[in-house]
């Protein structure tokens, strides 16, 4: 394994540390480890605690923890909870889910024909027009408020949640409502700044309640 592939699981990490490898595995894992700090930072951090009593597995788990605390779309989920009572068990089984983590499910940047174009009127809305399989994405709102026009071909019902990128502050959470062709979800006078936006995915569209 080089650098420049992928890095090894926190399981293979914690077969390292508990000895497991085989003399291949071993090879190929210190052979990457040589080329990559950040793994080999994971590992010093992995090694400490286990010199603390952890062991190789706990601490495989604690790592995850750690990184499912600091993901963006699982704060806003934990702070979209503690706002919207309504929706209280929907967020919950979204924050429960796979697809609570920011990194695991497909992104789309702005929403690609959701940046506006520069000669477009001042009051014009900033279109995220997501694709089927998408359920988040980025949004740079420049100028002083914007109304964020979010299209989704997801049911009527499904969340949309707004965050900030930087703090991680809720901006707002919609159900998208019944569109002509797709559903959609607006969110008025959002202050200039760079946005997360998630949807809910797909499997609990049903638990969802439509105002």
């Amino acid at each position: 394994m080089t650098h420049a592939e992928s890095h090894p699981s926190l399981q293979q990490l914690e077969s390292y540390l508990d000895e497991s490898l085989s003399e291949l595995e071993l090879a190929v894992l210190e052979d990457h480890l040589a080329d990559c700090a950040e793994c080999s930072e994971t590992l010093r951090r992995m090694d400490a605690l286990l010199f603390s009593g952890f062991t190789a597995k706990s601490h495989a788990a604690a790592i995850a923890a750690e990184k499912f605390e600091a993901d963006p779309l699982a704060r806003a989920l934990r702070a979209a909870r503690r706002q919207y009572a309504e929706y209280a068990q929907t967020l919950a089984m979204w924050l429960a889910t796979a697809n609570a983590l920011w990194t695991a499910s497909p992104a789309s940047p702005w929403g690609e024909q959701g940046v506006v174009p520069v000669r477009s009127q001042q009051d014009a809305p900033l279109e995220v027009n997501l694709h089927l399989g998408e359920i988040r994405a980025t949004v740079h709102v420049h100028r002083k408020t914007m109304t964020v026009v979010v299209t989704s071909p997801l049911r009527a019902g499904n969340l949309v949640l707004l965050f900030h990128q930087e703090t991680g502050e809720i901006f707002s959470l919609k159900p998208l409502e019944p569109g002509e062709q797709e559903n959609r979800a607006a969110f008025m006078e959002v202050p200039r700044g760079e946005y997360y936006l998630a949807v809910a995915p797909p499997e609990l569209a049903g638990s969802t309640p439509v105002e």
